[in-house]
């Protein structure tokens, strides 16, 4: 009885440990703006400075909030946190299904103001694959995109 209540307290201590972790304090000052393929055309993703995001997936229809994560110099994964803003497609997708733990996207600084953006898609933790892979205004063929530090 014992070892059973250890067990559950060392994996209740893992998952609060991973849950302090999970909105992680990331010094993002030179993500801070709104980052686009093309600023006159694609809203593109909106940061601010405690390293959460704005994330216009489609306009008029998939508005998302998410964070990043540093996991290299000039490198960070983008994580799906809530959905902020949904027209009719959007509100068709199963958001209750994707997971906050799987990166949706990962930037890599190339320069001050240019960026690689390389978009995952949502992870559907019930189908165990990412969705809307390719359907965003930002997504490349080749699955990387080259995104503009915009000027406000």
């Amino acid at each position: 009885m014992i070892k059973k209540i250890l067990i559950i307290g060392s994996i209740l201590l893992n998952i609060n440990a991973f849950a302090q972790t999970a909105l992680p304090a990331v010094d993002s000052s030179a993500l801070q703006g709104r980052w686009s393929p093309d600023c006159n055309a694609v809203e593109g993703v909106t940061f601010d400075k405690k390293g959460t995001a704005l994330i216009a997936v489609n306009s008029n229809q998939i508005y998302v909030d998410g964070y990043v994560k540093e996991i290299g110099n000039n490198t960070f994964d983008l994580f799906f946190l809530s959905t902020k803003d949904l027209g009719r497609g959007g509100a068709s997708l199963d958001w209750d299904s994707f997971s906050k733990i799987r990166p949706i996207a990962k930037i890599s600084l190339v320069h001050a103001a240019i960026a690689n953006f390389e978009w995952n898609g949502f992870f559907n933790t019930n189908k165990r694959k990412y969705q809307w892979v390719t359907d965003p205004d930002f997504y490349q063929k080749d699955n990387g995109s080259i995104f503009n530090k915009c000027r406000e």
